[in-house]
């Protein structure tokens, strides 16, 4: 089982979850509405934040060194994230996913990659991809739309 490395700061709000502490490895179930207070994920992991609810709400979080630093599964908003030294900064295989203000550094892969089922689009609003080997992948399903102007 993964082990975040610290919980402050950043917020993820509106479903249930697993949190996770330095200081207890095993994970205990936050009952919904709930919100985790979390900032950094860095592990060498298949996935950093590996979140299976629609809903979710990624503020000023930092993951670096996964396969895929996020992997959302539904309906989500990233606002002022940082994703980095990794093999994809976000994967998705659900429905909509809006991310604004976000930083996509020093990927060996791709920026976004949109998995089978992915349904809706990806929207990059006001983001700075750099040292990236790709912007967009897709495996079948969904787009990857650069917006700076909505």
């Amino acid at each position: 089982m993964s082990q975040i490395s610290a919980l402050k700061r950043s917020t993820f709000t509106g479903f249930s979850a697993l949190a996770w502490s330095t200081n207890a490895p095993t994970p205990r179930t936050v009952p919904e509405p709930a919100t985790a207070q979390v900032s950094q994920v860095e592990m060498i992991q298949d996935g950093g934040f590996d979140l299976k609810p629609g809903g979710v709400f990624l503020r000023d979080c930092v993951a670096t060194g996964n396969g895929r630093n996020f992997r959302l599964w539904s309906t989500a908003t990233m606002e002022n994230c940082f994703t980095g030294w990794a093999g994809t900064g976000l994967w998705t295989n659900g429905a909509s996913v809006r991310v604004n203000h976000t930083t996509f550094f020093s990927l060996s892969g791709q920026a976004v990659e949109t998995g089978d089922d992915s349904s809706g689009p990806v929207i990059l609003r006001d983001c700075l991809i750099s040292a990236t080997r790709r912007i967009s992948s897709t495996e079948g399903g969904g787009t990857v739309d650069a917006d700076a102007s909505n």
